[in-house]
């Protein structure tokens, strides 16, 4: 296995965090209420997640879990200001995740750093996150055993039609973002191309960790490269008939 994995099984208990600045607070407030014309503008006048300086923060997340993060993340602005990203997602796979034959897996193609797998790990059996970039793959597993998950495997590598050794192209801001990290020959000013691991969910390793579940949801999000999970997927597909969400 020329991939890390990783089992984010130990609770780890960081340090208290200050509170974000009062304006902040306000626009957390606002995000959680009501809908009203020019809401968005008005939070990012008041917070705005591309001016703000680094800002940690820990926030009350799904299923009684919390979400450190930093506002100057876009997603992690999300969670703090509207108490999710893709909030409508989240439910969606919550309540498909209810209805299916147990045990069933979450396949998280595409883990960016935990977020839909912290907001949906207590739904499933098992979580199975994929992610090619070697920090964000470091930060998911964090954030996982914060939270003390214990049914999730993490593996620090790409999906695509098959395996080998795949150039990513990386989004560097800071530390910021680089969820947006793509195979697929898009370039980013100031970034980096970085090696990286590639299987295809049809190989037998994969197989091994999907086979005994009796459904599986996959989350496919990899900025472009879609196409390749899919292809790469056909007999499990056949096989197995996931549940599919997949970006386009």
């Amino acid at each position: 296995n020329v991939a890390r994995s990783a089992q984010p099984h130990a609770r780890v208990m960081p340090k208290a965090l200050p509170q974000p600045p009062l304006a902040c607070r306000f626009a957390r407030k606002l995000g959680h209420g009501s809908d009203f014309k020019g809401k968005d503008r008005l939070l990012r006048l008041l917070c705005d997640p591309d001016r703000i300086a680094d800002t940690p923060f820990a926030a009350p997340f799904w299923d009684g879990q919390t979400y450190r993060g930093n506002l100057a993340v876009l997603m992690d602005w999300w969670v703090y200001v509207y108490g999710g990203y893709e909030i409508g997602l989240i439910e969606a796979i919550r309540a498909i995740a209810a209805e299916l034959p147990r045990p069933s897996a979450f396949v998280d193609i595409g883990l960016n750093a935990a977020h839909h797998s912290l907001a949906v790990c207590r739904r499933f059996d098992r979580v199975i996150g994929f992610e090619a970039h070697p920090e964000v793959f470091a930060q998911a597993g964090r954030r996982l055993a914060e939270n003390g998950i214990e049914n999730a495997e993490l593996l620090n590598m790409a999906v695509a039609d098959k395996a080998g050794i795949l150039t990513l192209h990386t989004f560097e801001d800071g530390a910021h973002n680089r969820g947006t990290s793509t195979l697929v020959g898009k370039r980013f000013a100031g970034g980096r191309e970085i090696a990286v691991p590639a299987v295809a969910l049809d190989d037998s390793y994969i197989r091994a960790r999907l086979d005994p579940f009796a459904a599986l949801f996959l989350k496919i999000d990899v900025e472009g490269a879609e196409h390749l999970v899919l292809a790469g997927a056909r007999r499990l597909i056949a096989e197995k008939r996931p549940v599919i969400y997949c970006e386009t």
